[in-house]
């Protein structure tokens, strides 16, 4: 696995690195839209929003894209959301 946690110049608006393992590239662009030093909101690999900000490692061959967005991780709290559920329900009857 790959534990993704950069901490960064807050100048840095983005940048690119390619990562190998084996015979397989990762490109992994680091988008810093609200010029932050560190900080993960979300992590994609190929166009898939991941639930963790690990990216797991295969040796398949291919090529990967992993886009990195830097920012404050939105944590919806499992009470929070069933309350929604809750009022979405009763809404509809």
């Amino acid at each position: 696995r790959l534990r993704i946690d950069p901490c960064i110049p807050r100048g840095w608006r983005e940048f690119e690195i390619n990562y190998r393992r084996g015979a397989t590239t990762y490109r992994i662009k680091v988008e810093n839209p609200h010029s932050l030093c560190r900080g993960i909101e979300r992590v994609f690999l190929d166009g898939l929003d991941q639930s963790s900000d690990e990216i797991a490692l295969v040796d398949d061959g291919q090529i990967h894209e992993v886009r990195i967005l830097m920012g404050e991780k939105v944590v919806v709290e499992e009470s929070e959301s069933a309350n929604s559920e809750t009022a979405q329900t009763e809404e509809a009857r």
